[in-house]
């Protein structure tokens, strides 16, 4: 088991260490929240994290550097006019995204050749 400093977008957040993989008990508590999340968090009638353009600008800019790409072309599709996805449709298409960026999930996706190992944890953790 490797601990990875991992940046979670905020400097006082610099410090914070994760174990890779991640511990099985945090695998749990992932699976058991994001429903949650996604009900409760995600939406306007919650915190609203992913219902307007200035608070999935928010939750982009906090994706790790080597993640730009992705966030360039949500960005894009996201400010389309005709687009009319959920708050819940733009977190899937988030986590979709990113992880065919670092190669995961799908056996033939390759990891773009400048994004280093620690980059990918970055980003899988984010």
């Amino acid at each position: 088991r490797r601990i990875q400093k991992v940046n979670l977008g905020s400097d006082k957040n610099q410090n914070f260490h994760i174990t890779h993989p991640l511990h099985p008990m945090l695998s749990r508590a992932y699976k058991t929240l994001e429903p949650h999340f996604i009900n409760d968090v995600l939406p306007e009638e919650g915190h609203g994290l992913l219902a307007t353009q200035a608070s999935w600008i928010k939750v982009l800019v906090t994706l790790p550097k080597a993640a730009d790409p992705v966030s360039r072309k949500l960005k894009e599709k996201w400010e389309r006019s005709k687009d009319n996805t959920t708050p819940h449709q733009k977190w899937t298409e988030l986590k979709s995204q990113l992880d065919n960026f670092i190669g995961k999930g799908n056996k033939n996706s390759k990891v773009p050749k400048n994004v280093s190992n620690t980059d990918r944890l970055r980003i899988e953790h984010w």
